[in-house]
């Protein structure tokens, strides 16, 4: 750990450079939530909705909030599960949605703080360091998504923009391990993650809390990521620009969506493993098993189950438990969170002329080397068509040609129906009337042999 004359023994900073991490040109947000983003803006009307919400509903926004954040310092949120987690707890723990203004927002001064620190080390040392992620994204999700900002003129203002604050946030986020009192020190060098192969993390980047201070190893980060390696050998496509965003015939959509989870629910999707726990059984808890827990699930177990698992992770040097526990240290009975599942749309939708469109001019613009910019307002375009497409058959669906075959058969069944039906009815009311006129020729027939037999009976008298 560097120190100088004015350092903080409690400050931890990373013994050796890092290499800054660029962030991602290839990132499109999704339409979900450019959508929200008018709606996470700070407002009167926002502010009375988020004062009236529940702690759930305001999670789910600050979740939402911080999934923006990450897709606007040009990282993807879904590639580092446990820094999103530890900022929608900053998030969340900071008051992000009720604060009105930059300095009254309650990690300010820890803000503050750590620029600082930035400052101090960075002037001293001649090399740019940066806060822990947490409290970088809290900013950004502040100033450039609910617009709450300053005069301009205060320090930590002035000092965000001084050293680029903003700009090493998918540094922070590469390489946060769960202490928040780490700040970085960052290389000039700028290079990209590599995601065909994950490298093993430094040993400077090892948490050094008392918890799991000789436990955690190299691979605890990379383990709280998704295999990036993995995600792009699932999803790989061509690099020719003119086939890479193509719109195919069955076109999926991210689709936001709610999930929950009970303490009840946790405990019995993992009893098998909790009752191994309870009868000191622990060495028959294997590594397959112990896949099953997720981070949802520690967050909801009960402090005694969850300190048991913490104890068998900390024995067994399992890095992806250590850090779900890290994130999951409140005692929550039920845990919400969004997930995103991608939904196939319609073929009808998906052979959209307009779609048919965008595809020709977005291979006669690569064709011609159009720049960056125009090809970004392009991709813009098709999330756009994409998502009103969408809405558009959930509302009311267009069916494919089979189901529209199959329904112009039906009509033409009901028609004939009708018809018969029709034709059916006729013949009844002429049955009918006929009834009636037999019935009235009976009567009148009945009426006139009465009237005949007391004229016999006038005339005998």
């Amino acid at each position: 750990m560097d120190v100088t004359s004015n350092s903080k023994p409690s400050t931890n900073i990373s013994s050796q450079p890092l290499k800054r991490v660029a962030p991602r040109e290839d990132l499109n947000i999704p339409w979900y939530l450019l959508v929200a983003r008018g709606e996470l803006a700070y407002s009167n009307e926002t502010q009375s909705c988020w004062r009236d919400s529940t702690e759930d509903e305001q999670r789910v926004c600050c979740e939402k909030i911080m999934r923006l954040a990450f897709y606007i310092v040009g990282v993807d949120p879904n590639d580092y599960p446990i820094c999103l987690e530890a900022c929608v707890e900053k998030a969340t723990s900071t008051k992000l949605l009720s604060t009105t203004a930059w300095s009254s927002w309650s990690g300010h001064k820890s803000l503050k703080a750590k620029m600082k620190l930035v400052q101090q080390y960075t002037d001293s040392t001649k090399q740019v360091h940066c806060p822990p992620a947490p409290i970088i994204m809290a900013a950004v999700a502040l100033k450039l998504i609910r617009k709450v900002e300053g005069t301009g003129t205060e320090e930590s203002t002035i000092l965000i923009e001084r050293y680029n604050t903003f700009g090493m946030a998918p540094t922070a986020i590469h390489n946060y391990v769960g202490n928040e009192k780490r700040l970085i020190r960052i290389m000039y060098k700028l290079v990209r993650p590599n995601i065909e192969q994950d490298e093993p993390i430094t040993e400077s980047l090892r948490e050094v809390s008392l918890d799991v201070d000789s436990f955690r190893s190299s691979r605890h980060f990379e383990l709280g990521r998704r295999s990036n390696a993995a995600r792009h050998s699932s999803s790989s496509k061509p690099d020719d620009a003119t086939t890479d965003n193509k719109i195919e015939e069955r076109e999926t959509l991210a689709v936001e969506v709610k999930c929950e989870l009970t303490r009840g629910q946790a405990e019995d999707e993992l009893r098998d493993i909790l009752d191994l726990f309870k009868s000191k059984q622990d060495t028959s808890v294997t590594e397959e098993m112990s896949r099953r827990i997720t981070l949802a699930h520690m967050k909801v177990l009960a402090p005694v189950n969850k300190l048991s698992v913490f104890k068998w992770a900390k024995a067994t040097k399992d890095d992806r438990i250590l850090g779900l526990f890290e994130v999951s240290l409140d005692d929550l009975d039920k845990y919400t969170w969004t997930d995103v599942v991608e939904k196939p749309m319609s073929t009808t939708w998906s052979n959209h002329p307009a779609f048919a469109i965008w595809n020709e001019t977005k291979e006669l613009v690569s064709k011609k080397g159009g720049s960056k910019p125009i090809l970004k307002r392009l991709d813009m375009l098709r999330g756009i068509l994409v998502r009103e497409a969408f809405e558009r058959q959930e509302s009311k669906p267009l069916p494919d040609i089979q189901t529209q075959n199959q329904a112009a058969e039906l009509r033409d069944e009901i028609t004939a129906i009708k018809q018969n039906l029709e034709s059916v009815q006729r013949q009844t009311g002429s049955l009918k009337r006929q009834n009636d006129e037999v019935i009235q020729l009976l009567k009148d027939e009945k009426r006139r042999k009465s009237v005949c037999v007391f004229q016999d009976q006038l005339d005998d008298v």
